[in-house]
Protein backbone atom coordinates (compact mmCIF):
# COMPACT_ATOMS: atom_id res chain seq x y z
CA UNK A 1 0.00 0.00 0.00
CA UNK A 2 0.98 3.52 -0.59
CA UNK A 3 2.37 5.80 1.80
CA UNK A 4 3.35 9.72 1.56
CA UNK A 5 6.72 10.97 3.70
CA UNK A 6 4.43 12.70 6.13
CA UNK A 7 1.43 11.19 7.47
CA UNK A 8 -1.22 13.73 9.18
CA UNK A 9 -5.26 13.24 9.23
CA UNK A 10 -6.79 12.64 6.25
CA UNK A 11 -6.90 11.82 3.00
CA UNK A 12 -6.86 13.62 0.17
CA UNK A 13 -9.47 13.55 -2.58
CA UNK A 14 -7.48 12.87 -5.81
CA UNK A 15 -5.29 10.48 -3.91
CA UNK A 16 -7.65 8.97 -1.84
CA UNK A 17 -10.01 7.45 -4.80
CA UNK A 18 -6.54 6.29 -6.82
CA UNK A 19 -5.18 4.81 -4.13
CA UNK A 20 -8.28 2.64 -3.02
CA UNK A 21 -9.26 1.98 -6.78
CA UNK A 22 -5.65 0.26 -6.48
CA UNK A 23 -5.99 -1.26 -2.96
CA UNK A 24 -9.20 -2.52 -2.81
CA UNK A 25 -9.98 -3.10 0.70
CA UNK A 26 -9.07 -0.04 2.81
CA UNK A 27 -7.57 2.56 0.44
CA UNK A 28 -7.36 5.29 2.57
CA UNK A 29 -5.35 3.84 4.93
CA UNK A 30 -3.45 3.08 1.88
CA UNK A 31 -2.58 6.40 1.04
CA UNK A 32 -1.45 8.48 3.54
CA UNK A 33 -3.33 11.59 4.45
CA UNK A 34 -2.99 15.50 4.24
CA UNK A 35 -3.98 17.99 7.14
CA UNK A 36 -7.43 19.47 6.52
CA UNK A 37 -6.93 22.99 6.24
CA UNK A 38 -3.70 23.68 4.10
CA UNK A 39 -3.16 26.84 1.32
CA UNK A 40 -5.29 27.03 -1.75
CA UNK A 41 -3.86 25.06 -3.91
CA UNK A 42 -4.22 22.21 -6.91
CA UNK A 43 -2.81 18.84 -6.89
CA UNK A 44 -3.47 15.03 -8.16
CA UNK A 45 -1.58 12.00 -8.40
CA UNK A 46 -0.72 9.35 -11.27
CA UNK A 47 -0.56 6.27 -11.09
CA UNK A 48 0.52 2.42 -12.47
CA UNK A 49 -1.35 -0.74 -11.36
CA UNK A 50 -1.13 -4.45 -11.92
CA UNK A 51 -4.99 -4.30 -11.09
CA UNK A 52 -8.10 -2.41 -10.00
CA UNK A 53 -10.08 -3.54 -6.85
CA UNK A 54 -12.34 -2.01 -5.53
CA UNK A 55 -14.08 -3.48 -2.40
CA UNK A 56 -12.32 -6.78 -2.65
CA UNK A 57 -13.41 -7.12 -6.77
CA UNK A 58 -11.00 -6.62 -9.21
CA UNK A 59 -12.51 -4.35 -11.93
CA UNK A 60 -10.22 -4.61 -14.40
CA UNK A 61 -10.30 -8.31 -14.54
CA UNK A 62 -6.81 -8.75 -12.98
CA UNK A 63 -5.10 -6.51 -16.21
CA UNK A 64 -2.81 -3.27 -15.67
CA UNK A 65 -4.46 -0.14 -15.04
CA UNK A 66 -3.81 3.58 -15.59
CA UNK A 67 -5.21 6.23 -12.87
CA UNK A 68 -5.13 9.81 -13.48
CA UNK A 69 -6.54 12.36 -10.62
CA UNK A 70 -6.81 16.20 -10.07
CA UNK A 71 -8.02 18.17 -7.28
CA UNK A 72 -8.67 21.71 -6.03
CA UNK A 73 -8.57 22.26 -2.54
CA UNK A 74 -9.58 24.95 0.08
CA UNK A 75 -7.60 25.90 3.39
CA UNK A 76 -11.12 25.41 4.52
CA UNK A 77 -11.16 21.80 4.32
CA UNK A 78 -13.17 21.58 1.17
CA UNK A 79 -11.64 19.87 -2.14
CA UNK A 80 -13.10 19.17 -5.31
CA UNK A 81 -11.55 15.84 -7.78
CA UNK A 82 -12.08 14.66 -11.24
CA UNK A 83 -10.85 11.00 -12.06
CA UNK A 84 -9.93 8.86 -14.83
CA UNK A 85 -9.04 5.20 -14.71
CA UNK A 86 -8.89 2.81 -17.70
CA UNK A 87 -9.64 0.28 -18.88
CA UNK A 88 -11.84 -1.14 -16.90
CA UNK A 89 -14.50 -4.22 -17.22
CA UNK A 90 -12.35 -4.97 -20.89
CA UNK A 91 -14.44 -8.79 -20.76
CA UNK A 92 -17.68 -6.49 -21.27
CA UNK A 93 -16.12 -4.95 -24.14
CA UNK A 94 -14.24 -2.29 -22.23
CA UNK A 95 -14.70 1.61 -21.09
CA UNK A 96 -12.92 4.03 -18.69
CA UNK A 97 -14.18 5.50 -15.33
CA UNK A 98 -14.90 8.66 -14.69
CA UNK A 99 -15.48 10.17 -11.25
CA UNK A 100 -16.37 13.13 -9.71
CA UNK A 101 -15.82 13.73 -6.07
CA UNK A 102 -16.33 16.41 -3.70
CA UNK A 103 -15.22 16.65 0.69
CA UNK A 104 -14.73 18.19 3.56
CA UNK A 105 -12.33 17.71 6.06
CA UNK A 106 -12.71 18.83 9.51
CA UNK A 107 -9.98 17.97 12.69
CA UNK A 108 -12.22 17.17 15.60
CA UNK A 109 -9.74 17.81 18.24
CA UNK A 110 -5.70 16.73 18.20
CA UNK A 111 -6.33 13.24 18.06
CA UNK A 112 -8.77 13.00 15.69
CA UNK A 113 -10.09 13.90 12.77
CA UNK A 114 -13.41 13.53 10.61
CA UNK A 115 -13.59 13.69 6.66
CA UNK A 116 -17.18 13.39 4.55
CA UNK A 117 -17.09 12.81 0.96
CA UNK A 118 -18.99 12.40 -1.97
CA UNK A 119 -18.79 10.74 -5.81
CA UNK A 120 -20.37 10.08 -8.66
CA UNK A 121 -18.63 7.23 -10.95
CA UNK A 122 -19.63 7.21 -14.56
CA UNK A 123 -18.46 4.91 -17.98
CA UNK A 124 -18.85 6.69 -20.92
CA UNK A 125 -18.95 4.77 -23.93
CA UNK A 126 -19.59 1.64 -22.10
CA UNK A 127 -23.12 -0.50 -23.02
CA UNK A 128 -23.39 -1.20 -19.50
CA UNK A 129 -22.93 2.46 -18.03
CA UNK A 130 -26.40 2.47 -16.40
CA UNK A 131 -25.30 -0.98 -14.44
CA UNK A 132 -22.02 0.15 -12.89
CA UNK A 133 -22.62 4.09 -12.76
CA UNK A 134 -22.91 4.92 -8.85
CA UNK A 135 -22.91 7.71 -6.59
CA UNK A 136 -21.14 7.28 -2.82
CA UNK A 137 -21.69 9.22 0.12
CA UNK A 138 -19.00 8.22 2.82
CA UNK A 139 -17.39 9.65 6.21
CA UNK A 140 -14.11 8.50 7.35
CA UNK A 141 -12.50 8.39 10.93
CA UNK A 142 -9.21 8.88 11.35
CA UNK A 143 -7.35 8.28 14.71
CA UNK A 144 -3.64 9.81 14.73
CA UNK A 145 -3.48 8.79 11.03
CA UNK A 146 -3.53 5.25 12.40
CA UNK A 147 -6.65 3.73 13.01
CA UNK A 148 -9.13 4.22 10.23
CA UNK A 149 -12.66 3.83 10.37
CA UNK A 150 -14.91 4.13 7.09
CA UNK A 151 -18.66 4.20 6.65
CA UNK A 152 -20.31 4.63 2.89
CA UNK A 153 -23.38 4.34 1.39
CA UNK A 154 -24.34 3.56 -2.10
CA UNK A 155 -28.34 4.83 -3.03
CA UNK A 156 -27.61 3.29 -6.73
CA UNK A 157 -25.46 0.09 -6.81
CA UNK A 158 -26.32 -3.06 -9.00
CA UNK A 159 -26.21 -6.27 -7.28
CA UNK A 160 -24.58 -9.60 -9.75
CA UNK A 161 -24.60 -13.08 -8.80
CA UNK A 162 -21.39 -14.87 -10.51
CA UNK A 163 -23.07 -15.46 -13.76
CA UNK A 164 -23.21 -11.96 -14.62
CA UNK A 165 -27.09 -11.64 -14.01
CA UNK A 166 -28.09 -7.97 -12.75
CA UNK A 167 -30.30 -8.77 -9.86
CA UNK A 168 -31.35 -5.20 -9.01
CA UNK A 169 -30.49 -1.42 -8.05
CA UNK A 170 -30.50 0.00 -5.20
CA UNK A 171 -29.28 0.78 -1.65
CA UNK A 172 -25.27 -0.53 -0.27
CA UNK A 173 -23.71 -0.09 2.80
CA UNK A 174 -19.63 -0.63 3.16
CA UNK A 175 -17.89 -0.34 6.89
CA UNK A 176 -14.41 -0.65 6.36
CA UNK A 177 -11.46 -0.57 9.47
CA UNK A 178 -7.77 0.00 8.83
CA UNK A 179 -4.70 0.45 10.20
CA UNK A 180 -1.49 1.96 8.90
CA UNK A 181 1.84 1.24 10.75
CA UNK A 182 5.63 2.77 10.29
CA UNK A 183 7.85 -0.40 10.79
CA UNK A 184 11.38 1.23 9.69
CA UNK A 185 12.57 4.30 7.59
CA UNK A 186 10.19 5.09 5.01
CA UNK A 187 8.78 1.04 4.99
CA UNK A 188 5.13 0.91 6.54
CA UNK A 189 2.65 -2.23 7.10
CA UNK A 190 -0.92 -1.50 5.99
CA UNK A 191 -3.85 -3.73 6.55
CA UNK A 192 -7.50 -3.69 6.82
CA UNK A 193 -11.29 -5.11 6.70
CA UNK A 194 -14.14 -4.68 4.89
CA UNK A 195 -17.81 -5.44 4.76
CA UNK A 196 -20.38 -4.60 1.73
CA UNK A 197 -23.70 -5.25 2.65
CA UNK A 198 -26.21 -6.23 -0.61
CA UNK A 199 -29.34 -6.65 1.45
CA UNK A 200 -31.12 -4.20 0.08
CA UNK A 201 -30.62 -5.23 -3.23
CA UNK A 202 -31.46 -9.04 -2.97
CA UNK A 203 -34.78 -11.38 -2.24
CA UNK A 204 -32.84 -14.36 -1.36
CA UNK A 205 -29.33 -15.72 -0.96
CA UNK A 206 -25.95 -13.90 1.15
CA UNK A 207 -26.64 -10.34 1.83
CA UNK A 208 -23.05 -9.30 1.05
CA UNK A 209 -19.19 -10.47 1.99
CA UNK A 210 -16.54 -9.44 3.64
CA UNK A 211 -13.26 -9.00 1.95
CA UNK A 212 -9.22 -7.71 3.52
CA UNK A 213 -6.24 -6.44 2.70
CA UNK A 214 -2.23 -6.98 4.22
CA UNK A 215 0.63 -5.01 2.33
CA UNK A 216 3.65 -2.70 2.40
CA UNK A 217 4.71 0.89 1.16
CA UNK A 218 7.36 2.67 0.84
CA UNK A 219 8.25 6.41 -0.45
CA UNK A 220 10.00 9.04 -1.03
CA UNK A 221 9.17 12.24 -1.78
CA UNK A 222 6.47 12.49 -4.43
CA UNK A 223 6.76 8.65 -5.26
CA UNK A 224 5.32 5.74 -3.69
CA UNK A 225 5.45 1.93 -4.50
CA UNK A 226 3.09 -0.84 -2.76
CA UNK A 227 2.76 -4.30 -2.91
CA UNK A 228 -0.66 -5.78 -1.54
CA UNK A 229 -2.38 -8.77 -0.92
CA UNK A 230 -6.13 -8.51 -0.98
CA UNK A 231 -9.03 -11.25 -0.70
CA UNK A 232 -13.11 -11.42 -0.57
CA UNK A 233 -15.40 -13.84 0.37
CA UNK A 234 -17.56 -12.71 -2.87
CA UNK A 235 -17.04 -15.85 -5.03
CA UNK A 236 -17.71 -18.15 -2.48
CA UNK A 237 -20.90 -16.87 -1.53
CA UNK A 238 -22.15 -16.95 -5.29
CA UNK A 239 -21.79 -12.82 -5.48
CA UNK A 240 -19.06 -12.51 -8.24
CA UNK A 241 -17.06 -14.46 -10.45
CA UNK A 242 -13.96 -16.49 -9.42
CA UNK A 243 -11.71 -13.98 -11.52
CA UNK A 244 -13.04 -11.36 -10.12
CA UNK A 245 -13.23 -12.01 -6.15
CA UNK A 246 -10.11 -14.39 -5.97
CA UNK A 247 -7.09 -13.65 -3.97
CA UNK A 248 -4.67 -11.79 -5.77
CA UNK A 249 -1.63 -9.56 -5.33
CA UNK A 250 -1.38 -6.16 -6.44
CA UNK A 251 1.47 -3.79 -7.73
CA UNK A 252 1.45 -0.38 -8.02
CA UNK A 253 3.76 3.32 -8.63
CA UNK A 254 2.29 6.36 -7.64
CA UNK A 255 3.23 10.11 -8.25
CA UNK A 256 2.51 12.55 -6.76
CA UNK A 257 1.81 16.33 -7.99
Amino acid sequence: MLQPDRLEMLPEVSRTRCLRAIAGAIGWAAIGVAAPARADGWGGAVSLASDKVYRGLSESDGRPVLLLDLDRHTDTGWAAAVGLAGPVHPKQGGSVELTFGLSKASQLNADWTLQSAISRHEYPGDARARSYARTDASLLLAWQGRVFLSLAVSPDTSAYDAAGSESRRGRAETIELGLHQRLVGRLALDAGIGYFDQRALREWGPAGYGYGSIGLGWGVGPVQASLTYIDSQAAERDLAWPSQAGSRWVAALLWNF
